[in-house]
């Protein structure tokens, strides 16, 4: 219901998933494809890495889930956060949530990117609040 409200759906919609744990990806995947009707736009990294290797190669993402805990201890979703930052991702389109459940360091996230100027919320379990 909370995610809905914010994702305004459509299948014209480009979506960047970053999370390690494969069962919640695919809550993610069955989530954004059945109840929000977008289909083939959507780009799941499991590492901070395949992030921001999909974010040099699209500019245009509607939204962006970032986990914080990778269960990598060399990387961070706070290393997608500095790329978005270092990197001036467009600000004036995206929409980050924040998903992760370590609670302070989901809110550094956020407070950063508000901080930088994007549009971002810390929804710790978003994957399961979509819907």
């Amino acid at each position: 219901m909370f995610l809905t409200q914010i994702i305004k759906g459509g299948q014209n919609m480009k979506i960047l998933i970053l999370d390690d744990d494969q069962n919640r990806l695919d809550i993610f995947r069955k989530n954004i494809e059945q109840k929000l009707k977008v289909l083939n736009s959507t780009d799941y990294a499991k590492t901070a890495k395949e992030a921001i290797e999909f974010l040099r190669a699209n500019s245009d993402y509607d939204y962006i889930f970032l986990d914080r805990d990778l269960g990598d201890e060399n990387s961070t979703g706070e290393d997608v956060v500095s790329f978005l930052i270092d990197h001036t991702y467009p600000t004036e389109k995206v929409g980050i949530v924040i998903h992760s459940w370590n609670i302070p360091a989901g809110k550094r996230m956020h407070e950063r990117l508000l901080s930088a100027g994007y549009k971002s919320i810390h929804q710790p379990g978003a994957w399961v609040a979509i819907g």
